[in-house]
């Protein structure tokens, strides 16, 4: 269940980062519309809503300028600059994805969420390092999982927080 809504999650991120500088709607007619598409080219947010089976809306909100707003008592590396924000929020549960970067090395950003996971009762089953990319991830055993990912280059450092939660 948390892969293939990691797997959703993962492509609406998506489908939002192809916005285009008007706003689509995904039927003819606002009425039956069974979602809608739209694309702030001023802030660069990209909104996104469908219709579920059940009549309720799910939505997603995604850029820049998007609120971090994280579950769980996770927050923002301090001084961390969000290159993108995304929230998705559905019946099945919601969706958070920070990507950001820092000055500081890699191993700073790994060792802060991972107090952060261990401070949430994330049971940290992945920690694997691979050249200069590290991965820590893992999940409560109650619906809210989480995933770190940071890779340092010439002079800073690349992060990737995603955290899930099923609805309960």
């Amino acid at each position: 269940m948390r892969l293939r809504f990691f797997f959703s999650a993962g492509l609406l991120a998506l489908f939002g980062a192809c916005g285009s500088p008007e706003s689509e709607a995904v039927s003819d007619t606002e009425s039956e519309a069974p979602g809608s598409y739209a694309y702030d080219p001023q802030t660069g947010e990209t909104r996104a809503s469908i219709r579920q089976d059940d009549g309720r809306i799910a939505t997603m909100r995604s850029g820049e300028s998007v609120p971090v707003d994280l579950p769980g008592g996770f927050t923002l590396y301090p001084g961390a600059q969000v290159e993108s924000s995304t929230q998705i929020d559905s019946v099945t549960g919601g969706g958070w994805m920070v990507r950001m970067t820092s000055r500081e090395e890699s191993d700073r950003l790994v060792e802060f969420y991972r107090r952060e996971a261990q401070r949430a009762d994330i049971d940290l089953a992945m920690n694997r390092s691979m050249g200069d990319m590290t991965i820590i991830g893992g999940d409560d055993g109650k619906g809210l999982a989480f995933i770190f990912t940071a890779r340092h280059d010439s002079d800073r450092t690349h992060g990737h927080l995603t955290l899930s939660r099923e609805a309960r």
